[in-house]
């Protein structure tokens, strides 16, 4: 097989999974997402303070086993190289939290400021651009990804 249809498999398998773990047998282009802002408050602040705490047993079951953190840096990070590798939050805030929900999944756009060094590097305690996608699974929302566009100092 060659790598263009070896992907479209693997694509068309992730969203045959997706759709069944959303509990959706169709997907409707149509439908409308719900404002979520609240719960995706909750969910950004349990991230982060998790990490300010360094809670890698609540990190465990926050993040889903496929979680993905994309850095503004270029770095990419699974699920166990960011628990083993915690960065030094010292404090946050959260802002203009922009969340939509469909079905079993959630994104949220917003911006934190943070007091953080990562790697030894110190990044601005000035706002900056997240997002992060949700999943809900038997009752219960994960993080699915993760994406922080800070710039170091």
């Amino acid at each position: 097989m060659t790598r263009r249809p070896i992907t479209a498999l693997l694509a068309s398998i992730l969203v045959v999974a997706c759709l069944s773990a959303c509990g959706s047998t169709s997907y409707d282009p149509s439908a409308a997402a719900t404002g979520s802002d609240e719960q995706a408050t909750k969910l950004v602040n349990r991230l982060f303070s998790d990490v300010k705490r360094k809670d890698k047993v609540d990190l465990e079951r926050f993040l889903t086993p496929d979680w993905r953190l994309q850095r503004a840096t270029g770095q990419s990070l699974s699920k166990s190289e960011f628990i083993g590798g915690l960065p030094d939050l010292y404090s946050y805030s959260i802002s203009t939290m922009r969340a939509t929900q469909y079905e079993n999944t959630m994104v949220a756009a917003y911006a934190a400021k943070t007091d953080l060094v990562v790697n030894g590097v110190r990044y601005p305690g000035t706002p900056a651009p997240y997002i992060s996608s949700f999943i809900k699974v038997d009752n219960e929302w994960h993080l699915l990804s993760h994406g922080n566009f800070n710039k170091p100092k």
